[in-house]
């Protein structure tokens, strides 16, 4: 069935339905925590997670179930005639979101008939199409935003809800046939640790799809280098009035290693397949202090030059501040698309 056999009956239930569940989900709080020991790193993903083993189960999927680690899985079977023999298909998307905003006490808001022009938010901030053209491709369209106070959460509760509607209307439609199809929920996504915790084991889909964040009707069939850097900057606390020529401020080691990173090779200043080096997170005192660092490339040699460069940018720090040491503890790539899953 293509996309013109769909009647606008249809249409309509896919956006209700969607909007539905939309609705829902982004109300459950998974923000993920990067200080976490815990897998997952917050409760909220558990609770979203059984959540939708339950509506898995209601739906007739089979073993819907959600592992110690957060993961969740179910089966649909293939009803293709005389149970042709076809490849499964996986569909995927993660339970997390991110901690960049608040996630917590969500209020979305539902703009029906958007007519292109500015929305404000009662939390304060304003969408405006001069900022962010990609509005105005949704003029007549439904737009869903948060209050303005926390984050919606589209990321990626969106591509959680298209997958649990499009299984409601398949296990409705048993006219449309089918392959058999393996449904993956994954736990902090935005840590990248998804895949790093990822049960192989579990996975039987030949092929599969991620369904996530960006433009409507994208598709992306590659991933980039993902490296992640946690920089400690080790200091020396003495009192302020007998701080000459002793005194290491760790706070001022780590704000000069960030500002030290090329500033022509950050996520602003760069698109397409450009990399970038991203500082995620700078904390600490006088005495230590530290620093989080994303790196990013379609090109492994080049996230490995980065790597490189953030060690001899660590020694030009040390060079700076007498005294004072810089140890990158922890590099290691973040695997953001299982081998075998590619789009």
């Amino acid at each position: 069935m293509n996309k013109n056999s769909f009647s606008d009956k249809d249409s309509s239930w896919f956006e209700a339905k969607i909007l539905d569940r939309f609705l829902r989900y982004v109300k459950i709080d998974t923000t993920s925590d990067g200080h976490s020991k815990e897998a997952p790193s917050t409760a909220g993903q558990l609770e979203l997670g059984r959540l939708l083993v339950s509506e898995m189960a209601e739906l007739g999927l089979k073993e819907p179930h959600m592992d110690a680690g957060g993961f969740v899985f179910a089966r649909l079977p293939g009803n293709l005639p005389g149970g042709a023999d076809v490849p499964e298909i996986g569909l995927m998307a993660h339970l997390d979101t991110s901690s960049a905003a608040p996630g917590k006490n969500v209020n979305p808001l539902v703009h029906r008939g958007y007519d292109g022009g500015q929305i404000r938010l009662p939390g304060g901030p304003v969408l405006d199409p001069e900022t962010s053209p990609e509005l105005l491709r949704y003029r007549g369209g439904t737009l869903i935003t948060s209050d303005g106070s926390t984050l919606l959460g589209g990321d990626d509760k969106a591509g959680i809800a298209e997958i649990m509607v499009g299984l409601e209307y398949l296990q409705n439609h048993p006219e449309l046939r089918h392959g058999p199809l393996q449904i993956i929920f994954t736990p902090d996504e935005e840590l990248g640790l998804s895949m790093e915790r990822f049960p192989v084991e579990k996975i039987s889909a030949r092929y599969g799809y991620t369904l996530d964040g960006g433009k409507q009707g994208g598709v992306e069939a590659e991933c980039f280098e993902a490296y992640k850097a946690k920089v400690t900057f080790q200091g020396y606390s003495i009192h302020t009035g007998d701080a000459r020529g002793k005194l290491v401020n760790a706070v001022e080691m780590a704000a000069r290693f960030v500002s030290l990173l090329p500033g022509a090779e950050s996520p602003q200043a760069t698109d397409g397949r450009f990399g970038f080096y991203v500082p995620m997170e700078i904390r600490g005192k006088i005495e230590e202090a530290g620093v989080e660092i994303f790196l990013r490339d379609f090109d492994e040699a080049e996230v490995r030059r980065r790597c490189e460069a953030l060690k001899k940018i660590a020694r030009a720090v040390e060079a700076l501040h007498p005294g004072g040491k810089v140890k990158i503890r922890h590099m290691k790539e973040l695997i953001l698309v299982q081998q075998y899953l590619y789009f």
